[in-house]
């Protein structure tokens, strides 16, 4: 096959899963269980996978909001750590680094 190979003869480009997401802030509220994640839009994004877990702990299954912001509820008081990855018909990008934070 010459140099117009099967991709070019489509005239499409090949979709790739998305980056990982940066700029991740957590707000907490003492004495609360609700958090507040916030990060900025992935391009190529069609939602985000957003998991936690007590330290110590293992991951949950988590939420899939469509946006770049997240509410969530902790089980208990003390000290979790938050995960996100922007995800699209490809799969799911690399995870944020691990936040911790104390409620």
């Amino acid at each position: 096959m010459g140099a117009g190979g099967p991709a070019s003869a489509q005239g499409g480009t090949q979709a790739e899963k998305p980056a990982k997401p940066t700029g991740l802030s957590v707000s907490t509220t003492k004495g609360s269980l609700d958090v507040s994640l916030e990060w900025d839009d992935v391009a190529g994004a069609d939602d985000y996978r957003v998991r936690w877990r007590a330290k110590g702990g293992n991951l949950n299954q988590g939420t899939r909001p469509t946006s770049s912001n997240a509410e969530i509820t902790v089980a208990d008081y003390g000290e979790w750590v938050v995960r996100v990855q922007a995800c699209n018909e490809d799969g799911s990008g690399p995870l944020w680094p691990k936040v911790s934070r104390r409620n």
